[in-house]
């Protein structure tokens, strides 16, 4: 059953991949910076999330994005302590064409529980993101919000960094 669910998620990123590739209409260069390495910080109460992205354009208006973020959550039960989690995930990312951009991803990464780990095997889960995002197509400063699945949820409440 989890091979099945995890080989239509790979289609589906196969899918997302080459809808976006395909570029109909007038042709377009791609933008000269096609690099973006961010910064974000959200938050899913209880939970409190910030990582760091790296993110590549594979065509105007694709990109790959592969990140690190590391989760809080705080009061876990009786223990009443935090419990930390890390996860890893990556996505294919369609974006709109211009400065302001509407953004929409998928993909999937692994969830590392840091603290009361018991188990060796991390599970796959999804991760995705809707949202906007300022970015020129130069070299410049990028900034984004909108709601990640980052293998957890989280509330982006900014992104920022610089797109190269």
């Amino acid at each position: 059953m989890m091979k099945n669910k995890f080989a239509l998620l790979i289609n589906l990123i196969i899918l997302i991949f080459i809808f976006c590739s395909t570029n109909e209409g007038i042709p377009q260069s791609m933008p000269e910076a096609r690099n973006t390495i961010y910064f974000s910080i959200g938050m899913f109460p209880p939970a409190v999330s910030v990582s760091l992205n790296y993110e590549r354009m594979i065509s105007l208006n694709a990109s790959i994005r592969a990140g690190i973020n590391l989760l809080v959550v705080g009061m876990d039960g009786e223990d009443l302590s935090n419990s930390y989690y890390a996860s890893l995930p990556i996505t294919v990312n369609y974006l709109t064409s211009g400065n302001s951009k509407f953004e929409l991803g998928a993909g999937a990464g692994p969830i590392i529980p840091l603290t009361h780990q018991t188990d060796k095997i991390f599970p796959l889960l999804p991760a995705g993101s809707i949202g906007y995002r300022y970015q020129l197509e130069s070299k410049s400063i990028f900034f984004k919000a909108g709601l990640e699945l980052p293998a957890a949820p989280m509330l982006n409440f900014g992104g920022f960094g610089y797109h190269f």
